[in-house]
């Protein structure tokens, strides 16, 4: 049996894609993500980073997608699937996808631009991230945070103790 600790709604996808191999799989999501209530956030730069799905979901439950501001601004964009998520609310100006954060970082270094770019993340960020937050080339804007499960539920503590 295979134990999926994804948060959802990735972890649903994931089950699906295993039944249909008939692989027996349990979802039991140890993470989970809570969206900041922001009544103003403050757009200190007109370039952006997001490297998140969930930090685009708090950009919209905060309504900072129909600020000016973000809508006119220079995007740069962290991953695949956080470029079709950013296209599908409505971000347009995407200046560049990257793989990673680690090719972001050389990137920019390499710009040796003086504007900063305004971060939007969660609360817990990588090492790329926070070496370029410490140098002054981003402004972090925590806009969602990571909430951990302190247990395994009930029923996968049952099927531990079951052997599946």
């Amino acid at each position: 049996m295979i134990l999926i600790t994804r948060p959802e709604p990735d972890s649903i996808k994931l089950l699906n894609l295993l039944k249909e191999k008939k692989i027996i799989c349990h979802v039991d999501p140890i993470i989970s993500f809570e969206y900041m209530k922001l009544e103003d956030i403050i757009f200190k730069q007109n370039s952006f980073i997001i490297a998140s799905v969930q930090a685009l979901h708090a950009i919209v439950e905060n309504k900072i997608s129909e600020n000016k501001k973000f809508i006119n601004g220079e995007f740069y964009i962290i991953g695949k699937k956080v470029k079709e998520e950013a296209e599908r609310i409505g971000v347009k100006n995407i200046v560049k996808t990257f793989y990673d954060f680690s090719s972001f970082a050389f990137f920019l270094r390499k710009q040796n631009t003086i504007n900063k770019i305004q971060y939007f993340s969660g609360n817990v960020i990588s090492d790329s991230a926070k070496e370029l937050v410490n140098e002054g080339l981003l402004d972090q804007s925590i806009v969602y945070k990571y909430v951990t499960s302190k247990e395994f539920s009930r029923e996968t503590l049952n099927l531990f103790a079951a052997k599946q």
